[in-house]
This record gives C-alpha cells, sequence and structure tokens, in this order.
C-alpha cells in the first residue's frame, strides 16, 4: 500500500499507483472520517512532472463504506467513485512569486482558484492523505437508511426541553 514517491525522479511518463488499501488501515480511515465502516477503498493513479518543478497527481479512487443513516442510524452502505485531477509546486517554489505582506495566502498562481497547485515539501510524498480526501469529499453527507422519513421519529413528551415541545407541537400539526 505504498503511495510515496520523489516528485523530483518522476519520469516524463510518470510514475503510476495501482492499488488497494490493507484490511488493517481500514478501521483507522474509518475513524478518522467518523463513519462506521470502509468495507474497502482502491485506487489508479499517475503522478507526472508539471511545470518547472511541479508535478500533477490524476486518477480514480473507489471505495465502499458504511455511515449511520441520519434517521434511524442504522448502517447505510454506499459505493465511492472519485477522480483526483491535482497539481502540486514544491514548497520553495513560493520565494520565486509575489507575496503581500509575507502571507502565504497572498500568493497567487496563472490559474483559477479550482485549479491553483497545492505545495509540498521535501522530496517525499505520500500520496494517501488525498485519497483519504476524496474519499471523504465522496461520502453522502445525509446517509438515509431505505424507507427512512421523518415520521420514523418518535418525540417523548416527558422531555421538556423548546425543541422536544416544538418537535410534538410540528408532529401534532403534520397531515395523516
Amino acid at each position: 500500500m505504498n503511495l510515496t514517491f520523489s516528485p523530483s525522479k518522476l519520469t516524463k511518463k510518470g510514475e503510476r499507483f495501482i492499488g488497494s488499501a490493507d484490511a488493517a488501515v481500514l478501521p483507522e480511515i474509518a475513524a478518522q472520517l467518523n463513519i462506521l465502516s470502509v468495507e474497502n477503498l482502491s485506487w489508479e493513479l499517475i503522478a507526472k512532472p508539471w511545470g518547472r518543478k511541479g508535478f500533477r497527481l490524476d486518477g480514480k479512487i473507489k471505495g465502499t463504506v458504511a455511515q449511520a443513516c441520519i434517521m434511524t442510524l442504522a448502517a447505510v452502505s454506499e459505493q465511492i467513485e472519485e477522480t483526483i485531477d491535482l497539481r502540486f509546486v514544491p514548497e520553495e517554489s513560493l520565494k520565486d512569486k509575489p507575496r503581500n505582506a509575507g502571507n502565504e495566502e497572498d500568493v497567487h498562481f496563472d490559474a483559477s482558484p479550482e485549479e491553483e497547485p497545492e505545495i509540498y515539501a521535501g522530496d517525499s510524498f505520500d500520496a494517501l492523505p488525498f485519497v483519504i480526501e476524496y474519499l471523504a469529499l465522496g461520502l453522502n453527507p445525509y446517509p438515509r437508511a431505505p424507507g427512512a422519513a421523518f415520521t420514523d421519529i418518535e418525540v417523548k413528551a416527558e422531555d421538556g426541553s423548546a425543541l422536544t415541545r416544538a418537535l410534538q407541537a410540528w408532529a401534532d400539526k403534520k397531515p395523516g
């Protein structure tokens, strides 16, 4: 499961990374993403030189995850497929770019904000954090179990909180 490479040693053809996360690492990724489980995670990536000193990382990630339903808390399985299309420049290349008051956020590249490159330091790069980030980007923010609806919520009247009273009033008003 090695996704580490040296950007300065990339050839014009680039370096391919095809693999999947080890079963021992999947629970750690799930904990990091605060989800029930990551059943599998695979990738097909290529790192190629980009610009004078940078590189680009392109490819796809695929995974199967389980999240808690927002209504019932039942496990909801989800297939995720995301495309990675990133550009990176070494930290030292910032010395060549104009800055305003020394603020790193004020560095501007010749690209739209969506295309601005990421910055990396050193000559060893680990792509795994970006694979996990793209898995996170693919997560459904509101997973629902099949058939789960607001009618599945039981409001307990004995709880005197304002939220409970408001939910009870809403439940009493809704038709059907």
